[in-house]
Order: structure tokens, then C-alpha cells, then sequence
């Protein structure tokens, strides 16, 4: 026969069991999806300047969520500039977001590895936090009202046809809502 004891003990590893998964769920429910609008966020660049959702919103957007001890990351990084170059006098905004590091390592490393492409910082993970990344790179797409039209979890190739074929899409349905 069970002891009291052991009968107390299953009934509080079950309690917590079933709080973490409150706790999960809760912050799934919270995850920026597909459709859906953007949250408002202040994020910086690297001259410290703070831009918002207010400052985007009439420009399609494309947000990408990095790390500099990221492998994938780091690889995807030639690849936006190619992207930027394509882009560049287009309503597009490309803002590679830089997650939790320090504003002088993410200098030196874009130095070291002779990467000339805006760079956007959110050095408390909120930004990131609040769009519900969890894993990087993430990016997300967004139109120019303000919705997220894709979620891309993990890395790409950027510079070839399916990404850029979506975001022609993505700015040519806008050009004609106009």
C-alpha cells in the first residue's frame, strides 16, 4: 500500500507537471502568427537611433532575428546583402535584428567578416520576445499594413528564386491595393 507520503509527492509533481504546460501553452497562444498584425515594438540601430512599428508600417518588411554565435545566422548574412542590393529604392525594408549582444562585438564582427549591411539591435530580447522567436534565425515577413504574411524558422537561401519570388509577390499585391 502507498504511503501518504508517496501519495502527496505524485499529487505535487503532477500539479507542476500540469502548471508548465499552463505555462507553455500560454506562450504559444502569445506567438505572433501568419495574418495576424504586428505587435508594437523600439528597436535600435547601431547609431543608437530608435525605430518602431509606426515607422515601418507603409513599407513592406522583411525582419530577421540573428545571433553572431549563430552558424546558420552568419551564413544567411552575405546572402541579405545581395538581398538589400535587389531591393535597394523599393518600399522594402530589410532590418536584421541582432538579438542580446553587445553593441561593440556586433561592430567588430561585422568588421572582421567585411559585412557592409544595416544592422538593427535588440540587446534586451524583447523584440524578439514579444514576436515569439524562439530559435534562430527567424524571420518574418510583413506587408505593408502592418500583418505578417510569413514565418520562416531557420535559415534559407535568400538570393534564390522561392524567397525572393514571395517577396516580389508580397510588394506586387501591395503596389496594386494602391
Amino acid at each position: 500500500m502507498e504511503s501518504k507520503l508517496e501519495k502527496n509527492l505524485f499529487r505535487s509533481i503532477l500539479i507542476i507537471f500540469i502548471l508548465i504546460i499552463i505555462i507553455i501553452y500560454s506562450d504559444v497562444k502569445s506567438t505572433l502568427r501568419e495574418g495576424m498584425q504586428i505587435p508594437d515594438f523600439k528597436i535600435y540601430t547601431m547609431k543608437d537611433e530608435i525605430v518602431t512599428k509606426n515607422d515601418i508600417i507603409g513599407k513592406t518588411v522583411l525582419i530577421n532575428f540573428w545571433a553572431t554565435w549563430c552558424p546558420p545566422c552568419v551564413e544567411e548574412l552575405p546572402l541579405f546583402m545581395k538581398m538589400q542590393q535587389k531591393y535597394k529604392g523599393k518600399d522594402v525594408i530589410l532590418m536584421l535584428v541582432n538579438v542580446g549582444e553587445k553593441k561593440e562585438d556586433i561592430e567588430s564582427f561585422l568588421r572582421e567578416n567585411k559585412l557592409s549591411i544595416d544592422v538593427y539591435r535588440d540587446p534586451d530580447k524583447e523584440v524578439s520576445k514579444i514576436f515569439g522567436t524562439y530559435k534562430y534565425p527567424e524571420t518574418y515577413i510583413i506587408d505593408r499594413n502592418g500583418i505578417l504574411k510569413k514565418k520562416i524558422i531557420g535559415s534559407i537561401t535568400w538570393v534564390e528564386g522561392e524567397i525572393w519570388g514571395y517577396l516580389d509577390k508580397v510588394i506586387g499585391e501591395e503596389t496594386k491595393k494602391q
